[in-house]
């Protein structure tokens, strides 16, 4: 990675502290930006709720609990059934323009998050056959057969 040239090493190490220092700032405003979003909702919604009668303040509030209900629950549901749909046909399809839309349909977190999941049931797995004494065996998985459903012709 690095040579045996201490000026070289020194250059790196600058180069990633202040790498490190710039990650931060962005952090910071990401941080500060969104917590200023948030604060700018939560007076809107004060506001309005402030400034009408009780039956519309009601429906208004029953109408803000159900959209927070669909943001946080069934949006985030939805994005993993999609995401799983959309991988399915990036491994299943050769037609160019069905993996270039499967492609930008795929959420790269989500797929981190399926995959760590995937990895620590199968570390379970392995860690609950596991004898002490024997050792340890490296298992291939087998990926599943991808149904007819999902394969362009």
């Amino acid at each position: 990675m690095t040579s045996n040239d201490p000026e070289e090493r020194q250059r790196q190490l600058s180069k990633r502290n202040r790498l490190k220092k710039i990650a931060k700032v962005k952090i910071f405003i990401a941080c500060f930006l969104i917590l200023g979003i948030m604060v700018a909702c939560h007076y809107i919604v004060l506001v309005v709720f402030a400034n009408s009668d009780e039956p519309e303040s009601k429906d208004w509030a029953i109408n803000f609990l159900i959209s927070l209900v669909q943001d946080m629950g069934v949006s985030q549901m939805f994005k993993v059934i999609l995401t799983i749909v959309c991988l399915r046909i990036l491994l299943a399809t050769k037609v160019p323009r069905y993996r270039k839309l499967a492609k930008m349909l795929v959420d790269r977190v989500t797929v981190r998050a399926l995959a760590m999941s995937a990895m620590s049931k199968e570390l379970q797995e392995t860690k609950e056959h596991h004898k002490p004494n024997e050792p340890k065996e490296v298992r291939m998985r087998k990926v599943p057969k991808m149904t007819k459903v999902f394969r362009a012709r």
